[in-house]
Formats: C-alpha cells, sequence, structure tokens
C-alpha cells in the first residue's frame, strides 16, 4: 500500500488589499463607503504589528501609498463621500505624513483641507484649524523657501481666523527683507495703488504700520494724494512741433 504524499494547502494566501495597484478612477464606487476604506487600515495595521521581517520602512510607504489611493478615491466619488470623513482621512493623512518627512503626500493635502473640506457648513475646529494652517506656513518658509506666501497667509489667517502662534512668529526675522521686496515690487509694477493696499499688503497685515511709519521707516519717496499713493507719475510727451510750410 502506498504512502499518500503530503499535499500543501489549497487555500490561497491572503493577499493584502494595500499591495494591490493602481488607483481609483472617477466614477469608481468600489471605495466610497468610510467602513471600506477604514477597514483595510486597521486591518493592515494589525497585520502589520506581527510581521518582523517586514521592514518598517516598506510598511510605511505602503501606508502612506494607501492613503494616496484613499484621498484620490474620495475625490474621484466626491459627491458619495462624506465630508467629515474627508476631513478626518486628510487631517490623519497630513499629521502622519509631516512624521515620515514626506512632503509629497502632506502639501496638497494642506492646501485641500484648508481650501476645499475647511467651510462655513463644516468647519473643521479651530484647534486643528490653527494646527494646519500653522503646518502650512511652516512649510511655505522652511521647506519651499517661499516667504512671500508664508507671510500672506499668515496675514490672511489673523483676518479670518484671529491665528496667532508664538512659533510661526519666529520667521519674524524676515520681516524688514520681506516688507523691502514687496515695496520693491510695487514700485516697478504700478503707477499708483490704494494706501490700504501698499499698507496691508506690504506689512503682512500687521495692525500696528500706518502709511506715515511705513515712510519713515523705508524712507518712500512716493507722494499721497487722499487714499492714492503716487508712486511715478507718467511721462508726458513733448507736443509735436508743427511741420514747417
Amino acid at each position: 500500500m502506498q504512502s499518500r504524499k503530503p499535499q500543501g494547502s489549497r487555500l490561497r494566501p491572503v493577499a493584502d488589499p494595500l499591495d494591490r495597484a493602481g488607483f481609483v478612477t472617477k466614477g469608481d464606487r468600489m471605495y466610497v463607503t468610510p467602513r471600506k476604506h477604514v477597514m483595510p487600515l486597521s486591518a493592515h495595521g494589525t497585520n502589520a504589528a506581527g510581521k518582523g521581517n517586514t521592514p518598517p520602512s516598506v510598511e510605511l510607504s505602503k501606508l502612506l501609498l494607501s492613503l494616496r489611493k484613499l484621498r484620490e478615491g474620495m475625490l474621484a466619488a466626491s459627491k458619495a463621500t462624506p465630508v467629515a470623513f474627508a476631513q478626518r482621512v486628510h487631517v490623519f493623512s497630513i499629521r502622519l505624513s509631516i512624521l515620515a518627512h514626506h512632503p509629497p503626500s502632506y502639501s496638497p493635502s494642506l492646501e485641500h483641507t484648508l481650501e476645499r473640506l475647511h467651510s462655513k457648513a463644516h468647519p473643521l475646529p479651530a484647534a486643528e484649524v490653527k494646527e494646519l494652517v500653522t503646518y502650512l506656513i511652516l512649510d511655505y518658509a522652511c521647506r519651499q523657501e517661499a516667504m512671500a506666501s508664508a507671510f500672506e497667509l499668515r496675514a490672511r489667517a489673523r483676518r479670518e481666523h484671529g491665528f496667532h502662534s508664538q512659533v510661526v512668529d519666529l520667521m519674524n526675522w524676515a520681516v524688514d527683507r520681506m516688507r523691502r521686496h514687496a515695496l520693491k515690487a510695487v514700485g516697478s509694477a504700478y503707477l499708483n495703488v490704494h494706501v490700504s493696499w501698499v499698507v496691508g499688503g506690504c506689512t503682512g497685515g500687521d495692525g500696528s504700520w500706518t502709511w506715515e511709519k511705513l515712510v519713515d521707516t523705508e524712507n518712500l519717496g512716493w507722494e499721497r494724494e487722499g487714499d492714492k499713493i503716487v508712486i511715478r507719475r507718467p511721462k508726458t510727451r513733448p507736443a509735436p512741433t508743427p511741420a514747417s510750410t
């Protein structure tokens, strides 16, 4: 009697859903329900803890990629995705991506969350707005070296949200340089501007500045006529001389 050879398991190994290639396209409703989004992530987090032979960097890359697929899936099916759920996903993604030092993940998510997902109809908590604005200002100033964008966002956040952050205010060392840079740009582009526009736009929205203080500090030679600042006057062309007969 011949002995039977041991047979392997007929069960196929369960594929990790995060290993699937490709991204969700517009109109694909496969991943529009919050429950379907959350379950693979939580299951992956449980499995990752038990995988001792997988490098953490691989698991982190896999998680960042899955969050990107999730964000793009929500954009593709934005009408079917609850705003509150989209907000939670983006805030979580931003925090994780910053900890992972991955700007391609957190930079667009910051702008999308503050410009699109945060609204009067669906406002984010005030503490989260301050947190995200701080992240974006520091990203402009420290990583992108876009100081003008950083000061502009801080001024807008102060007007709209009463924003204040001691961490962000550390970039005040560059205020003088940015103010002079803004004045040079205005001077080269305009013949005249409104006084409130030049004072507010060139000082970062700091309420302590007035036109008189700006003139004294920067030694401006521009003239004020009511609410209008005359930077330079157009050159008058000499009248043509009549042709001799």
